[in-house]
């Protein structure tokens, strides 16, 4: 992936990736393309935020991980004979999104047809980057958290090769050993996956060639006699099994740059271009956004910047579509400065240009102040020429990691203070979205100001899945330092999943103070109802004032009435709840009823409300506190919950099937795994180990299994674990027990 192009129209020398901060980094900076961590532009460290962390050491990971693909792993693949397979095989299909509604937009007047994309990286700061597991033990890893306003979330990650082992690793990291090589092929984590799907985003797989020391390019499109291409039949059955969408194609490299072949660079770029066309003649569903870095005649990288009759033969014709869409290079700001040749392109090849061209912001090297300032083409005053994509806006997060800020708690709440001002504008509220400088620097300079920068929210319209009940969301982020369940600590263990993260607020977040109040929205992992995250709501309402939070964009029917149930954390007794609800016929008018309180459970408060029957849709769905008797205010928002008013849910039946499959000390840690049998209509399973009269948490997940790294020190060598599931609204089921001995 070219980072940009410099200002004489060259393309920069590859950036060298820098392994995290231990004792061989020189040693070990390898060039792995897809995997920066690292960076020179990274802020300077804030002596506010001390590290109690040592090292970050890059390793494989015990337990199952995915690794990088060449054309042999492709073809060998088998789910039958992969003892890992079942822990990653998808099970939560594509969210339906409601339709977007003007009315409650963010900004009214924004186009909701214009597009996101992102290339990402998942858990970014991991030790395990080296390759990809669905959930690990690091409370200071990446996840993102603003899938509103995504369209598609494409992986960014680089692994390496299967045949590689931690002795590899290893020695790889001494001066003059041998480098580790990465695969062309990466499935997406398993656990963004579901994440995605769960937020009605497609996440997609990646395809990125110039690893051409690891396969021979003819391999990966050789073809039968009969036509067929083989490793084409085996991304479309990898996909099938993992429940990915599609893939985006990085041909950053001449063919010939892999192994000695006969065929020349032109005879490959064909055959590459047949491939595509069977792929999608077999497999409609299957996404594929094309970089745009690869001439399809000659065989070899090219830069267009733009979308021309050159590039644009990848998406085909209507009748015959090659890719669905095609990611312009970062040099369009000179190439094509109004985006009108790229739009023009694809209306006159017969292309909606919101649907096939993304035209890219650079956030590695530029931050909030990037070359590309797309934005300037597309907001509330002008109708955007293409779509949009990103390119590793988790930098927000990974600069900071780069500093060892976000190794504490103080510490991470700045990163993600930044990461707030970059999706949703330096104000930290999308519906105030906008750069507050008064002066625009060139380009990727003063990057770390968010000042430059307008938010995300400035160009693209949120969106929703909240469209049926019941609905539920603990607010949780899918990694912390501790896990809690119902007000409760239960491990103070570090951990990360964000497979079993939330639906988080569609806004984050959109506060309104009324009549002279004032107040700040921030996430908080200090006070916890369930997961590792709340939100924390603070300020002053005065006498008369209030504070409204807007929540969630829904598309809710009322028809049988909903109930709906917060729960909360004040600082102080008296403070007045209210739930409003904006009804779709009617959008300009919020209505408020409030919220009683019903009980109290480790500190936390439920208060609950009715909303009552009638033939309407509910449109949006707000929260109201008012605290007249403090001088100011703050409260923690640790679950809202909605359900149809005739239609309780009930809890989950007991699980079947429960058994410890493995059991074992390794070095100084007892690892176990866990299966059973999987129950459809559970939300996801907690598994848990009895630690003399409790019992601790050892994961959550959604699917049928479970790897625990470690479990918790105990006499003796036997180990008692309970399995809990947990339906839709989080009302757990009965739990079942399972029994094992330490093996040696």
């Amino acid at each position: 992936m070219s980072n940009g192009m410099d200002h004489d129209g060259r393309r920069p020398a590859p950036s060298r990736r820098t392994v995290l901060r231990f004792a061989a980094a020189s040693a070990a900076a390898t060039t792995a393309p897809g995997l920066h961590i690292a960076r020179a532009t990274a802020a300077t460290p804030d002596p506010g935020y001390p590290t109690d962390h040592t090292q970050v050491v890059q390793r494989i990971p015990p337990g199952p991980s995915t690794f990088g693909y060449i054309s042999g792993d492709l073809l060998a693949f088998d789910p039958k004979t992969d003892p890992s397979a079942r822990y990653f095989r998808g099970r939560v299909p594509l969210a339906p999104r409601i339709p977007t509604f003007r009315p409650t937009q963010a900004h009214p007047d924004l186009d909701p047809g214009t597009q996101l994309l992102t290339l990402d990286g998942d858990y970014r700061g991991s030790s395990a980057d080296l390759r990809a597991r669905a959930y690990g033990d690091e409370s200071f890893v990446y996840t993102h958290r603003y899938w509103s306003y995504l369209d598609y979330w494409a992986s960014w990650h680089g692994q390496i090769l299967k045949r590689f082992t931690q002795e590899d690793v290893i020695a790889s990291q001494q001066d003059g050993g041998p480098p580790l090589k990465y695969g062309v092929v990466e499935i997406p984590n398993p656990a963004w996956i579901a994440h995605g799907h769960r937020n009605g985003v497609k996440v997609l797989g990646c395809w990125f060639w110039p690893r051409g020391d690891a396969d021979q390019f003819a391999a990966l499109v050789q073809q039968r006699a009969d036509g067929s291409f083989p490793v084409a039949d085996k991304l479309i059955e990898i996909r099938q099994f993992f429940g990915y969408d599609g893939m985006f194609i990085n041909q950053e490299g001449e063919p010939s740059a892999g192994q000695p072949s006969p065929y020349s660079d032109a005879e490959l770029a064909a055959r590459l271009k047949e491939f595509v066309r069977y792929l999608k003649a077999k497999d409609p569903d299957y996404y594929l956004c094309w970089y745009d870095s690869f001439n399809a005649k000659t065989g070899k990288v090219e830069y267009r910047n733009r979308v021309d009759e050159v590039n644009a033969v990848w998406l085909g014709t209507p009748q015959e579509t090659l890719v669905d869409s095609i990611w312009m290079n970062y040099d369009w700001p000179r190439a094509d400065s109004d985006l009108a040749i790229s739009r023009r392109t694809a209306v006159k090849a017969g292309f909606d240009p919101l649907q096939t061209v993304f035209a890219t912001t650079e956030a590695q090297q530029g931050g909030f102040n990037p070359r590309e300032r797309f934005s300037d083409l597309a907001n509330t005053t002008t109708t955007a020429p293409t779509s949009w994509a990103l390119f590793v806006p988790n930098e927000m997060w990974n600069s900071e990691f780069n500093n060892d800020v976000t190794f504490t708690p103080k510490g991470r709440a700045h990163a993600r203070r930044w990461e707030q001002q970059y999706w949703v504008g330096p104000k930290g509220n999308p519906a105030l979205s906008g750069k507050t400088s008064a002066t625009q620097p060139a380009g990727r300079t003063d990057i770390h100001n968010p000042a430059h920068w307008d938010g995300v929210a400035h160009t693209i319209v949120e969106k929703s899945v909240v469209g049926s009940l019941p609905f539920s969301s603990n607010f949780d982020i899918g990694v912390g330092p501790s896990f809690t369940i119902g007000g409760q600590q239960m491990s103070d263990r570090p951990w990360n999943n964000i497979g079993c993260a939330d639906v988080l607020p569609t806004w984050q977040y959109w506060n309104i103070d009324r009549r002279g109040a004032s107040s700040s929205v921030t996430l908080d992992e200090t006070r916890v109802w369930e997961g590792a995250a709340s939100i924390r709501v603070q300020g002053s309402t005065g006498n008369a004032g209030s504070v409204e939070l807007r929540l969630y964009k829904t598309a809710l029917p009322a028809r049988h009435g909903l109930d709906v149930s917060f729960v909360v954390r004040p600082d102080h007794p008296g403070y007045q709840y209210d739930i409003g609800i904006t009804y779709a016929d009617d959008p300009r008018l919020t209505i408020w009823s409030a919220l009683e309180p019903t009980r109290t459970t480790h500190g936390w408060v439920t208060v609950h409300g009715r909303v009552p029957a009638a033939d309407r849709t509910v449109a949006a769905v707000a929260m109201r506190v008012r605290a007249p008797r403090v001088a100011s205010f703050g409260l923690n928002l640790g679950n809202l919950t909605l359900i149809a008013s005739d239609t309780p849910p009930q809890r989950p039946d007991r699980p079947t099937g429960f058994r410890v499959t493995h059991l074992a000390r390794v070095d100084d840690r007892v690892e176990a795994a866990f299966a059973w049998d999987d129950d459809p209509s559970v939300r996801a399973y907690d598994v848990l180990q009895e630690v003399g009269p409790s019992w601790k948490w050892l994961g959550r997940v959604d699917s049928d299994a479970l790897f625990a790294l470690d479990t918790f020190p105990s006499t003796g060598a036997h180990r008692r674990f309970q399995l809990v599931p947990i339906g839709a609204v989080y009302q757990r089921g009965p739990a079942t027990t399972a029994t094992a001995t330490v093996q040696p």
